[in-house]
């Protein structure tokens, strides 16, 4: 148990998890013993395939973790982003419009079988009828 590995009694309280989180989250941007060694294994990688390995240094292979702060989106660039997600999951041009030569899908109404066809996981007909 986490409890246990730090050394603490009883279950972890919220406040102990959330200094848990920001401690951990600190901890991205310092690379441990074997990340260096990762990070010198990558460096001596990339030498060997590039074509003047003198000017590759191991800062080059420094992971950054940093928190991306995203901004506000306006209406225009949300409604933009729905539409292209809606857009391509129905087949259809920028202008919504068919794309010519993509098969659209098509749902039958006949595909659905009736209520009363499906099965229960129980067993029976329908959970109403276990009453």
């Amino acid at each position: 148990m986490f409890t246990q590995i730090l050394g603490l009694a009883g279950p972890l309280t919220h406040r102990q998890y959330l200094t848990w989180l920001e401690w951990d989250r600190d901890q991205w941007e310092r690379p441990s013993r074997s990340d260096f060694y990762t990070m010198q294994l990558t460096c001596e990688v990339r030498r060997l395939l590039a074509k003047n390995p003198n000017q590759i240094k191991l800062q080059n292979c420094i992971l950054k973790f940093g928190d991306k702060v995203k901004g506000p989106i306006d209406p225009e660039e949300a409604t933009r982003r729905s539409k292209g997600i809606w857009f391509g999951i129905l087949r259809l041009g920028p202008d919504g419009k068919p794309i010519e030569g993509v098969k659209r899908p098509v749902i039958k109404t006949g595909d659905v079988p009736p209520k009363s066809a499906v099965q229960h996981p129980l067993g029976t007909s329908s959970p109403s009828s276990n009453r």
